[in-house]
């Protein structure tokens, strides 16, 4: 990651269009419950992938730490007990993984994905996952992107795009139930659709 200019810099200078790949912002800060620990995510425009890249960082004991290495990690949630700890990982051409890192042994592993995305991710009392993400029609599910590309779309309403994740006027939000087995990294999660619009 590149370094934050110090904000006691004496050398002033004019600002440059390098210096636009030095800047950084925080934010989506998760508290650990115990109260000792912080997860927060730390963004920045990369130059090397032309892309803004987000990973997580750990405030643990006065220190700051790097937590994950992902293109872009984010949107971190810590489960009711603290044993772990769920974030979205986006990978540049890869669908969107939902990841739950082990906070005792750090073991991470991915529980779902979501091939267009994934907006948010919330632990329940019990151990289970809900997730938002959007879902295609069935009619462009083995459907390529190049493809998709070709098609006319039709668009009915005012809200049809969104910055960074693309068409959405045809791939509403649905709600997704993942229920993960966290004693057992063996075992397969299971998936279930709370929504199912386009089956209605």
């Amino acid at each position: 990651m590149v370094d934050a200019v110090p904000a006691n810099r004496t050398d002033k200078r004019p600002i440059g269009p390098e210096d636009l790949y030095r800047l950084q912002s925080v934010g989506e800060v998760a508290l650990h419950p115990d109260g000792g620990s912080i997860a927060y995510s730390v963004t920045w425009p990369d130059k090397t992938t032309d892309a803004n890249r987000s990973q997580l960082h750990l405030y643990q004991d006065g220190a700051s730490h790097q937590l994950t290495y992902g293109h872009r990690d984010g949107n971190a949630r810590f489960s009711s007990s603290g044993s772990h700890l769920a974030f979205i990982r986006r990978e540049q051409g890869e669908p969107a993984q939902l990841m739950v890192l082990g906070w005792a042994d750090r073991t991470l592993r991915s529980v779902a994905s979501f091939i267009d995305d994934l907006s948010t991710v919330e632990w329940l009392p019990d151990g289970r996952l809900v997730a938002l993400a959007p879902t295609r029609p069935a009619d462009q599910v083995d459907v390529s992107d190049d493809e998709l590309a070709r098609r006319p779309r039709v668009i009915t309403r005012l809200s049809y795009r969104f910055n960074g994740r693309g068409w959405t006027h045809d791939r509403p939000q649905q709600v997704f139930l993942v229920a993960v087995d966290l004693d057992d990294p063996e075992a397969d999660p299971t998936v279930t659709s709370l929504t199912e619009l386009f089956d209605k």
